[in-house]
């Protein structure tokens, strides 16, 4: 989950910074800020992914069990 989301983020910015620097794109802008991205947001947003991960092993184990 946290790649996935992390993937997902780094689209959404490449997306938005391409349509802002629409007719110049300055490419080490673009590649500071996927490195950041890459590199910062899998560790700031690890535990909320881990408990995100457990809080659906427990749904689908409580179904499970019924």
């Amino acid at each position: 989950m946290n790649t996935a989301v992390t993937e997902a983020l780094f689209l959404l910015l490449f997306i938005v910074a391409i349509i802002a620097m629409a007719p110049d794109i300055d490419w080490v802008v673009l590649l500071i800020l996927g490195v950041a991205t890459n590199l910062v947001f899998p560790v700031a947003f690890y535990p909320f992914s881990k408990t995100l991960w457990m809080a659906f092993d427990l749904v689908f184990m409580k179904k499970l069990e019924r």
